[in-house]
């Protein structure tokens, strides 16, 4: 049977990412200001493997953008929003030097958003890129030190280390990552990263 809607996780772009790359759309819901207060879907610590207790999410993926808030009014219990008169925030960063078949699709996106209704706001990232360079790796790569143990232990898996988890790796990828992980090399990026600005 086809489903329309699915849910994966997201730390740094796991729903999103994939879904560009298929065709379909990907949501990442907001996590609020990383301790629990203000996420959109409260319970994560018990929905899949954590890897940043700050940064992980479910976020669903469907075929169209109808089919994800369709699923998040259903694991929010709230309604389906109304796309007339919603704004959203285009920043100038994420839509410059666009590939011309991505701005194309994107270009025609925005116009099937604002024929629906949609306004769109002009949003002043400037330093994003600078400032998420500055934390993504050291909150994700930093974290699961104590998070993925500890998820482990909880659910009485046979293995409950990152050293034992990393010894059963087969990805280089993978191995890579849980070699920062395993050696901490971002603790110290980690602490910066965590200083309330």
């Amino acid at each position: 049977v086809y489903k329309r809607q699915g849910l994966g996780t997201d730390t740094g772009g796991s729903t999103r990412v994939p879904a560009s790359f298929c065709g379909i759309a990907g949501f990442r819901p907001s996590v609020g200001e990383g301790a629990g207060n203000g996420r959109r879907y409260p319970d994560t610590a018990n929905d899949a493997l954590p890897i940043s207790t700050t940064r992980d999410t479910v976020g669903p993926m469907g075929r169209t953008v109808a089919d994800i808030a369709l699923l998040d009014a259903v694991i929010t219990g709230g309604a389906v929003p109304a796309a007339k008169g919603l704004k959203i925030g285009i920043p100038a960063v994420f839509w410059t030097d666009l590939d011309d078949a991505v701005k194309t699709v994107a270009d025609a996106a925005k116009k099937k958003l604002a024929d629906a209704g949609v306004v769109f706001v002009d949003a002043d990232l400037t330093g994003i890129m600078a400032l998420n360079d500055s934390m993504s790796f050291p909150i994700a790569l930093h974290e699961p030190i104590a998070a993925i143990p500890a998820y482990l232990t909880a659910n009485n898996a046979p293995v409950t280390t990152v050293a034992q988890v990393q010894a059963g790796l087969a990805s280089p990828d993978v191995v890579g990552a849980f070699g920062a992980i395993a050696g901490d090399v971002f603790a110290a990026a980690y602490a910066a990263a965590m200083v309330p600005t």
